[in-house]
């Protein structure tokens, strides 16, 4: 039996030490969790009420982002344009007020600002919504997308000739 307990034990203090290993890269799965507050499930299909869309276009945050992560991804894979209005804002936002929180002893950002580029970089509709911004918010998701390539999808990448105006980035 104290053998049992030590594996137990050693097990249970391990653990902690597993769970805050490193990430294997970055987690772009664009579901988890079950479906948002704004979908609703009926007997043969599930609706959308995209209402959201324009609270969070005005008041982007990363909590409304997760509240409504499934929502948003799904209407960024056809390319609605109000959702990647909203997506671009906030990203905007997440870059220019990240929250960062301690797990493992160690910081890191909270809402999860590259799955997101990434996910929204995968629409046809980015470059018409990014351009839909302030430079000053564009600027910054540009950058960010520079100094991380593989985080875009789209045929014309912004860093490289911008279809808005001319923004100086360097990767």
């Amino acid at each position: 039996m104290p053998r049992l307990l030590l594996l137990a034990s050693l097990c249970l203090a391990a653990a902690p030490a597993i769970a805050c290993g490193e990430r294997e890269g970055l987690y772009f799965g664009p579901y988890y969790g079950g479906s948002g507050p704004a979908a609703k499930a009926g007997d043969d299909r599930v609706t959308i009420d995209t209402s959201f869309l324009a609270g969070l276009e005005a008041r982007p945050d990363g909590a409304a982002y997760e509240r409504h992560r499934n929502e948003l991804m799904y209407l960024f894979s056809i390319d609605d344009p109000d959702a990647l209005r909203a997506g671009v804002r906030v990203l905007a936002h997440l870059i220019a007020h990240p929250t960062v929180v301690v797990e493992c002893d160690a910081p890191r950002e909270r809402y999860d600002k590259e799955a997101l580029a990434f996910a929204l970089s995968r629409s046809h509709g980015m470059n018409p919504a990014l351009c839909a911004l302030p430079v000053a918010d564009r600027k910054p998701i540009v950058a960010l997308y520079a100094a991380k390539p593989k985080l875009w999808h789209n045929v014309d990448p912004p860093w490289i000739g911008d279809p808005c105006a001319p923004i100086e980035v360097t990767p």
